[in-house]
Parts: structure tokens; C-alpha cells; sequence
């Protein structure tokens, strides 16, 4: 994704804090420690994050970023806040500076603790360490991202703390045993308000044969209708590969423009499975459209409504 995330004190400092305030305690003021050795408790971390004194926790979210796929952040209930921060609680740990390594192409989730001026403060789960970044100035006077990261004496903590995270996000895009979901369910009632529907498929696979369409839902009522739609259970199903299609809902009230606008609204299909945007869980397995394939039907569809007024071709690399 962009550069590895740090997270490891924000999540302790802001879990142990909002653990207190969200179970209704109120806590001291904290002094601001100015290096890594002067912090040994959570909320010295906070306030090691944050430059403030007040680090009681307000509520506390989980998100998903990657470079694809924009989010929006997910706010746990009180309960599961005071869990969460409980985790980082009574473990001791060793905070240092460190130096990651630039990772790219990848999905992070992160913690955002609210603290009661209403500042944000990040931190980056991970199943070895906690890991955030703090702004400071150099010998030079000049300002700088500085990594650091919070290990746990007990190793098991850190991988308890990503789990949970994991869990409340893919609680979001779940489907409990049993029960189906629309595509719309899953992304948000939004995508009934979409202008157009951005498709990129490619029927064997290969990126250099690729068709790419640009579709106005005001002409084309019926795909946006079959798409927001399309049912889901979670189910394994072998994704195979081919075809690939990503499709986009576009809300604005511009026409789209690669570049400008952002999709987060999306899924993508391979074979026969399906991805929501922003969910790392197992694939999801679709339903027939009219008692065939939804990819056999978007196939036909688009291959039929090629030179209608509505859908404008930005790429056409097949036969």
C-alpha cells in the first residue's frame, strides 16, 4: 500500500485511555514525555502521540486503507472499545524508535482513538508489534516522521490485538451462515444514486486485453438495477480467473474522470467469486442472474449495448 504503517503506542496509549473513558473512569493528566525512554505506561504513549496532557479516549474506530480501495472508518460500541483498549492494558512493553521497511500494493488496518480535545491519534496493528509515527525535529531543525514501535513482553498480545481489529472490520462484510446479502447491502444504499458504472473486465484474464466502459445508469437503468442487486452469500466458491471484471459505482455530479475521481463504492469478480472493496475475508460466492452466470450475463450484455447512446468505450483490446 503506501509506506508501512507504525502503530504500535497510538494503539496502547489510545486503548488504555479510551478504556477509562469509555468505561466512565476519568484519569490525571499526563505529562508529555520527550523520548521513547521516558515512556513506560499507555498513556505516556498517548501523550508521546498526541503532545497532549489530556489523553482520556472518546471512541475509538477500526479502518481499512489501502492504495485501491478507500474506507470509511468503522466506530466500535463502548463495549468492545474497553475490550480492545483492555488488551493493551496490563502487558508491559518496550517502546523504540525504528526504521520499516517500504511495503507497497498492500492492505493496513489501523486504530483511530479520539481523545477528548477531539485530536485523532493512528496506530498500526501488527501481529509482532504496535506501530505509529510521531512529527519531530532534527538536529538540523528541520521536521520529520519518526517510526516507532511498541513490543510486548508477552508476543501474544500484539497478535490478540490484530485479530480483534480484524474481527469488528470484517464483521462490517460478513454474511452470518445461512443468510444472503445484496451487493447494495454490503456498500451502502449510495450506490442506488450512482451516475455511472465503471466496468474493466477481461474475459481470459490478461491485462493487455482489456475492455473498459464508462456506463450512465440514467440510460441504462436495468445494469445498475442487476448490479446493486446481485445477491451473495459467504460461501467458498474456487475463484478461478478468468473472467476478471472490476466494477465501479460513480456518485457525482460529474461524469468520471480517471484520475480525478476515487471509487471506493466497488467489487471486483474472478470467475465465479466475488470481492467487496475493502474486505480481505474469504470470497463471496453470487447467485444466478435469469438462471445463468452473472458473469456469462454481463458478457452478453455489454457485447449487446456496445453502440448504445449511454455507454462510452475508453478501451476495447478484444476480437
Amino acid at each position: 500500500m503506501k509506506k508501512r504503517r507504525i502503530l504500535t503506542v497510538v494503539v496502547g496509549l489510545l486503548m488504555l485511555t479510551g478504556l477509562r473513558m469509555l468505561t466512565g473512569c476519568s484519569g490525571d493528566s499526563t505529562a508529555v514525555p520527550q523520548t521513547a525512554e521516558e515512556v513506560d505506561t499507555f498513556n505516556e504513549v498517548l501523550a508521546f502521540i498526541s503532545g497532549q496532557t489530556d489523553v482520556e479516549v472518546t471512541d475509538v474506530q477500526v479502518l481499512l486503507e489501502s492504495d485501491a480501495e478507500p474506507t470509511e472508518p468503522v466506530s466500535l460500541s463502548k463495549e468492545d472499545s474497553g475490550a480492545l483498549l483492555a488488551l493493551m492494558e496490563t502487558t508491559p512493553f518496550v517502546l523504540e524508535e525504528y526504521e520499516p521497511e517500504p511495503l507497497y500494493g498492500v492492505m493496513w488496518h489501523y486504530i483511530l482513538c479520539t481523545l477528548e480535545n477531539g485530536e485523532t491519534v493512528m496506530i498500526y496493528p501488527a501481529h509482532d508489534a504496535l506501530s505509529f509515527t510521531r512529527t519531530e525535529q532534527n538536529e538540523e531543525g528541520k521536521w520529520q516522521k519518526v517510526s516507532y514501535r511498541l513490543l510486548y513482553e508477552n508476543p501474544d498480545v500484539s497478535r490478540e490485538i490484530f485479530s480483534s481489529v480484524l474481527h469488528h472490520w470484517n464483521d462490517i462484510y460478513s454474511i452470518p451462515e445461512g443468510e444472503t446479502r445484496t451487493v447494495a447491502q454490503i456498500l451502502g444504499d449510495e450506490v442506488f444514486d450512482a451516475r455511472q458504472i465503471i466496468l474493466r473486465m477481461s474475459l481470459d484474464g490478461n491485462y493487455d486485453t482489456e475492455i473498459r466502459l464508462y456506463i450512465d445508469t440514467e440510460a441504462h437503468p436495468e445494469l445498475l438495477d442487476v448490479l446493486t442487486g446481485l445477491k451473495l452469500d459467504q460461501k467458498d466458491v474456487e475463484r478461478g480467473r478468468n473472467p476478471y471484471m472490476t466494477i465501479g459505482f460513480h456518485i457525482g455530479e460529474e461524469d468520471y474522470r480517471y484520475g480525478d475521481h476515487i471509487l471506493p463504492n466497488s467489487f471486483t469478480v474472478y470467475g465465479e467469486c466475488l470481492d467487496i472493496a475493502g474486505n480481505i475475508m474469504d470470497d463471496y460466492r453470487m447467485y444466478p442472474v435469469d438462471n445463468g452466470f452473472f458473469t456469462d450475463w454481463l458478457v452478453e450484455w455489454v457485447y449487446a449495448h456496445r453502440d448504445d447512446d449511454g455507454v462510452k468505450i475508453v478501451r476495447w483490446d478484444v476480437e
